[in-house]
């Protein structure tokens, strides 16, 4: 018999966010990720930062007013509302905004207080690929000609988070590739739009073979400019999620 997949899909709303019960002797989920490190206790082995759903409405209980005059003096109903999917939702949206702003104000003082802006990149990429439950960050650079016209993109800085929870940063030589090589993502960032696919829906061959080289499977780019033009893209990959 085939082994069932026991992943929680990364792009689906599931009941799964937030709904388990702690047990204190398993701290690991089964990919060997720290369940407290990612969101309030998940239901099942896979613990992860996934989307909540309300699917369960409020369980409103309350005993009857008698039914007889009152007179003069006001009567009071008192009632217990119950609404578990519902708080678990809006205590997860306080706390990852909370992580959000946190991760925002880290990256500020990280691009006023470094005079190197890689410098400063590289102390932001962290933050936030932790807080966005993310595996891979990718900064890429654009190379352009004598006239300025970009003809290529490479990575310069890349964050990656471990199977075992750590992480680490790697900063590289730009080596890019030719524009040719990136076909609908470049042309998409270089309109200032971002660009989102799976390696298996994307039709330019030369792309699809680019991604597969680099162990992406799904990938959200977003452009950055500066005053003189386009200067190069972020690239957010979720690779052990969506391989699931």
């Amino acid at each position: 018999a085939a082994t069932p997949d026991l992943h929680i899909s990364p792009t689906l709303t599931t009941v799964i966010e937030g709904n388990g019960s702690a047990v204190a002797a398993v701290t690991d989920d089964f990919d060997g990720q720290t369940r407290s490190g990612l969101t309030p206790t998940d239901i099942g082995a896979d613990a992860g930062n996934f989307s909540g759903i309300d699917l369960t409405g409020p369980v409103i209980s309350y005993t009857p007013l008698a039914n007889t005059c009152a007179g003069t003096g006001a009567q009071t109903l008192t009632a217990t509302i119950t609404d578990i999917t519902g708080e678990v939702l809006a205590e997860e949206a306080i706390k990852h905004g909370s992580e959000l702003l946190m991760a925002l104000a880290g990256a500020t003082t990280a691009l006023l207080s470094e005079p190197n802006v890689l410098d400063a990149v590289a102390k932001a990429l962290p933050l936030f690929g932790r807080v966005l439950g993310l595996d891979r960050i990718c900064l890429f650079q654009h190379a352009t000609d004598g006239s300025g016209e970009v003809i290529g993109s490479g990575p310069v800085l890349t964050w990656m988070r471990d199977t075992d929870g750590t992480a680490q940063l790697t900063r590289q030589e730009l080596s890019p590739a030719p524009k040719s090589a990136f076909g609908p993502l470049l042309d998409r960032i270089l309109e200032g739009s971002p660009f989102e696919a799976r390696v298996q829906d994307v039709a330019h061959r030369q792309l699809a073979a680019y991604m597969a080289s680099q162990g992406v499977r799904e990938v959200l780019a977003l452009p950055i400019e500066t005053k003189v033009g386009p200067w190069g893209f972020l690239c957010l990959d979720r690779l052990r999620e969506v391989a699931s």
